[in-house]
């Protein structure tokens, strides 16, 4: 069944390239071109922004604060520099040309930090987005007191300041980001507990922050999230993850997810994907086949299942108790995806996404729904539009 599946997407994706919905050509996307890049060069610039509205908690000993502190990476377009950093080229000029950009915000790992994905942000203002990266003030890595799960519950709040203040540079005429911002177009991303917090900021009738338009999540809990949770509004989701992934089992967070959202949805399955396999960066400290050793060790116990809703504590959200399953529970761990081929997956089906959800591309649409699993046989896509 699923060869047949490949064989039609592939003469769907012949059809469709050589005559678009209106009878005229319509250039199709490959994998390769994704990959390659669009056609911005990569500028960073690194921010420090404060909520002098919201208090940091006190963490286990350490001290709080009276405001929530961001230091903050913006990930932008320019036009092209020969020899860039590799991280981007730093506080260089806004892309003079294709303005304004579509905006989005990244939400990090647990005992992350604001760059554990950067390749992402790096491939999407290349395709002209700007990409805003905070590092949480609780759930960071190098956190007094150690990262805090509970302050979840704040990050969804963390997600509408920094659109907020992007809000207010737009406005700025000083501010190389001055009328250079698609305020009607806003898509939130995480990673993780990052993941969570772009489902609580999305739909949870408690954060909701209607200015996003598009979502995507990898390797996300999603146990919690019922019907009633998705129903409160109708929005563009995109669902990553690896079908071995330690951390937050498949079928029990990302499948439960999918059956219970709205369309426009999409669930993306990377065959022996892992946990860890998304972050940048990991594989000088593996010591396994399995990316995800660095977390589930066969000599410790593993630690209980963690429910976002006793997280929460909130009598105003959406979550349910659900199916939520602990992590690490089969070990040994079974051989996983080299974490490079994870992370091309991720920008194959990341980028697609947005241009398709932001920027209504047929091309986008056509190679996500199609292309992409033809072309990549360790990916699958299901999807309802």
């Amino acid at each position: 069944m699923l060869r047949l599946c490949r064989i039609a997407a592939a003469l769907f994706t012949l059809i469709f390239a050589a005559c678009g919905n209106d009878g005229e050509t319509d250039v199709s996307l490959t994998s390769a071109m994704v990959l390659r890049g669009g056609k911005a060069g990569v500028a960073v610039s690194k921010r420090f922004f404060e909520d002098v509205s919201r208090p940091t908690n006190p963490n286990r000993g350490a001290p709080g604060s009276p405001t929530r502190q961001f230091v903050t990476e913006i990930w932008y377009p320019t036009d092209w520099i020969e020899n860039p950093d590799p991280l981007g080229q730093r506080d260089a000029p806004l892309r003079a040309t294709g303005r304004p950009f579509p905006l989005l915000l990244y939400a990090h790992s647990f005992g992350l930090f604001r760059g554990d994905t950067a390749y992402l942000a790096r491939q999407l203002a290349s395709y002209g987005y700007i990409v805003v990266a905070p590092d949480f003030p609780l759930s960071k890595f190098g956190t007094p007191g150690g990262p805090n799960l509970a302050d979840i519950i704040n990050q969804p709040g963390d997600i509408s300041f920094l659109i907020d203040q992007m809000t207010a540079l737009n406005a700025d005429r000083n501010s190389i980001f001055a009328e250079a911002i698609d305020l009607q177009h806003i898509g939130v991303y995480g990673y993780s507990l990052g993941a969570a917090t772009a489902y609580l900021v999305t739909f949870d009738r408690a954060f909701i922050d209607t200015r996003i338009r598009a979502i995507a999540v990898l390797a996300s809990v999603g146990c919690n999230f019922t019907p009633e949770f998705f129903a409160q509004r109708e929005v563009p989701l995109l669902i990553m993850q690896g079908d071995i992934d330690s951390q937050a089992p498949y079928t029990q967070n990302s499948v439960f997810a999918f059956h219970n959202a709205h369309a426009p949805k999409y669930l993306m399955t990377l065959k022996n994907g892992s946990h860890a396999g998304f972050a940048e960066g990991l594989e000088q400290f593996l010591t396994s086949d399995n990316p995800d050793s660095l977390n589930c060790r066969p000599n410790q116990p593993p630690p209980p299942p963690v429910n976002l809703f006793d997280v929460a504590q909130t009598t105003d959200s959406t979550l349910i108790r659900g199916d939520c399953p602990g992590s690490c529970r089969m070990l040994p761990l079974p051989p996983a995806m080299k974490p490079p081929r994870q992370r091309q997956l991720a920008i194959l089906g990341l980028v697609p996404y947005f241009e398709a959800s932001l920027r209504h591309s047929r091309a986008a649409r056509m190679f996500l729904q199609h292309t992409l699993m033809v072309e990549n046989p360790d990916a699958m896509l299901q999807f309802d539009d």
